[in-house]
């Protein structure tokens, strides 16, 4: 989520409103925004296949990229 983030916040201002279109930059961010979205999507189908958000022990942390 972060990195589609960073991203989008190094686009260019016409490629952030949406003025401009195309570019390296773009495709980057865009890759990176699907990925994120898969993402979510993924643990979206697994809360609703589980029917609960299972609770982690306290001393153990989640990994973060």
């Amino acid at each position: 989520m972060k990195q589609a983030e960073d991203l989008f916040q190094g686009l260019p201002e016409e490629y952030q409103t949406g003025e401009s279109r195309g570019g390296e930059q773009r495709l980057a961010y865009v890759e990176a925004e699907l990925e994120m979205f898969t993402q979510a999507e993924t643990v979206n189908l697994l809360v609703k296949m589980l029917g609960y958000i299972p609770e982690l022990p306290e001393d153990e942390e989640c990994p973060r990229d």
